[in-house]
C-alpha cells in the first residue's frame, strides 16, 4: 500500500467490538485478519463476548472505526466481524486488566472519544490523535486545553500546576540561595511524555516560581 509520510498510524495491535457472526468466546486465538485487502495472521484475545485484542504479525495503518474480518487460519471459513475501537491500546500487565480493558470498551464511542483519549495519555500532540481516527475540533471542549501544541485533560494541567508549585517551593525553601528546580528534575517529577510540555505548566506559576532556565 502506499502511504503519505507520517500521516498514518501504523500498529500490531488493536482492541476492537464484535459486530458480526460468532462472538468472541467461540474465536480461536489463530485467526487471520482481513481488513481492506490486506490479509495478516494474528492472535486474538478475547476480553469479554463483545470485545477483544488483536496483535498482528504485521503493522497495519488502522484508525478508529475500520473494519476487519476476522477467520479460520488456512482456511476460507468467515469467523466474525470487529470494529477497531482503539489502534493504539495500552499494554496489560497486571492481573485483573483484562476485565478492566472490557468495561472501558464497552463504554467507548465507535467515532473516537477525544476527551478519553487525551485523559489517558496525560497528554498527546493533535496530529497523533488524527493519525488514529480522532476528530480534534478547533474549539476544543472545556475539560481539554490546546498547551503549546499539545493536547492536556484541564484537571491534569492543574494537577501538574500545582505539584510544580509544592515542589518548587519546597526546594527553595531548601536552599534559598539557589537558580530553583531544574526544568529536568520538575519534567521527571510531573512524569511528562516530553520536557516541552513543562513550559505551559511552569509560565501558570508566574516568574517568581519557575524551575532553573538555564539547565
Amino acid at each position: 500500500m502506499l502511504l503519505t509520510p507520517g500521516d498514518w498510524h501504523l500498529t500490531d495491535t488493536i482492541d476492537v467490538r464484535h459486530t458480526s457472526g460468532d462472538d468472541f468466546s467461540h474465536t480461536p486465538q489463530s485467526v487471520t485478519v482481513h481488513v481492506g485487502t490486506a490479509a495478516t495472521a494474528a492472535r486474538c484475545r478475547p476480553f469479554d463476548d463483545a470485545h477483544a485484542r488483536l496483535s498482528l504479525d504485521r503493522p497495519l495503518p488502522l484508525q478508529i472505526g475500520d473494519r476487519v474480518l476476522l477467520r479460520t487460519s488456512g482456511r476460507r471459513t468467515v469467523l466474525a466481524g470487529a470494529l477497531v475501537l482503539d489502534p493504539d491500546p495500552p499494554s496489560l500487565k497486571r492481573r485483573g486488566e483484562g476485565a478492566r480493558r472490557a468495561d472501558a470498551l464497552a463504554q467507548t464511542s465507535p467515532e473516537g472519544d477525544l476527551i478519553g483519549e487525551v485523559r489517558r495519555r496525560g497528554a498527546v500532540r493533535s496530529e497523533a490523535l488524527r493519525r488514529i481516527g480522532v476528530e480534534v475540533p478547533e474549539d476544543l471542549p472545556e475539560q481539554v486545553r490546546r498547551l503549546d501544541g499539545w493536547l492536556v485533560e484541564a484537571a491534569q494541567a492543574a494537577r501538574w500546576s500545582e505539584t510544580l508549585r509544592a515542589a518548587v517551593e519546597q526546594h527553595m525553601r531548601r536552599d534559598p540561595l539557589s537558580e530553583g528546580l531544574s526544568q529536568g528534575a520538575a519534567a521527571d517529577l510531573l512524569d511528562l511524555p516530553e520536557p516541552k510540555v513543562l513550559a505551559p505548566s511552569w509560565r501558570r506559576l508566574g516568574s517568581t516560581s519557575q524551575p532553573g532556565a538555564s539547565r
